[in-house]
């Protein structure tokens, strides 16, 4: 008989629930339409399975998630993303501000980054 894990979903531990409540209360106060919700329902949460480190972007149409084991992930959300910021807010103002934080899922950990529309993102993960 072959062993291995019977349940084919991973067990929600004690710390994902805790982390994904208080994202989940986040992306009520700052996204504004409930159908952006779903960002976060339906990618974020997947990729939290197999990626526990991330730093996670939130803003009036959705979130966005950054693996941090990816270097590339996060230059992309540097120069993609942050790089544009100041143009955006020129055109319009959210009613809450976008927000990042960096997320440890293991330890249910959500840090936010304050500052980090200015200068270089590497640099600002590196002193959370």
């Amino acid at each position: 008989m072959k062993s291995g894990n019977i349940f084919k979903e991973r067990p929600i531990k004690l710390n994902d629930s805790v982390l994904i409540n208080a994202m989940e209360k986040i992306v009520k106060q700052v996204v504004a339409n409930e159908k952006f919700h779903l960002d976060f329902y339906r990618n974020d949460l997947k990729e939290m399975e197999t990626c526990r480190i991330f730093a996670w972007y939130v803003y009036d149409c959705g979130t966005h998630f950054i693996p941090l084991n990816d270097l590339d992930a996060v230059r992309s959300f540097q120069k993609e993303w942050l790089s544009t910021m100041s143009e955006l807010k020129e055109k319009k103002k959210p009613k809450e501000p976008n927000r990042l934080y960096v997320c440890n899922a293991d330890k249910g950990e959500l840090k936010r980054v304050l500052g980090f529309e200015e200068g270089n993102f590497l640099e600002h993960l590196q002193a959370v």
